[in-house]
């Protein structure tokens, strides 16, 4: 099993306004929205299996501006809640992947791992 996933440092905008996510993240892990559409909730399952639901947007193009400059990003309110909960603070690590089961997961601050137990092998 590869282990896949997405590492995202927070910075002091992802604590006071949004989430910033990378854009290659868009079409690889996350959908990938037009801007100015309506937002996208994606649920994701935290390493004990609590859900959350963050709603993904796409900041709108600016005139002059093309494709490769959409900034995804989750929107605050639920978000920020997950921050609270977690007692997260700037320069901690979110992780985010796949789990062999098809939900979305996160994690804050350590890595998912490889763990193998009676011949199968899963993402934790």
């Amino acid at each position: 099993m590869e282990l896949n996933y997405y590492p995202k440092t927070l910075t002091s905008t992802d604590f006071d306004q949004k989430l910033i996510v990378p854009m290659y993240l868009l079409g690889n892990l996350f959908p990938d929205p037009n801007p100015d559409s309506e937002p996208i909730p994606l649920s994701f399952k935290d390493e004990r299996g609590k859900e959350y639901t963050f709603y993904l947007t796409v900041r709108s193009w600016k005139p002059g501006q093309i494709r490769y400059d959409k900034k995804p990003e989750f929107m605050f309110k639920e978000w920020h809640a997950f921050v609270v909960e977690k007692k997260l603070k700037v320069g901690d690590r979110i992780f985010f992947w796949w789990d062999d089961r098809g939900s979305l997961r996160i994690r804050a601050r350590h890595p998912p791992s490889l763990y193998s137990l009676f011949g199968t092998t899963f993402l934790h």
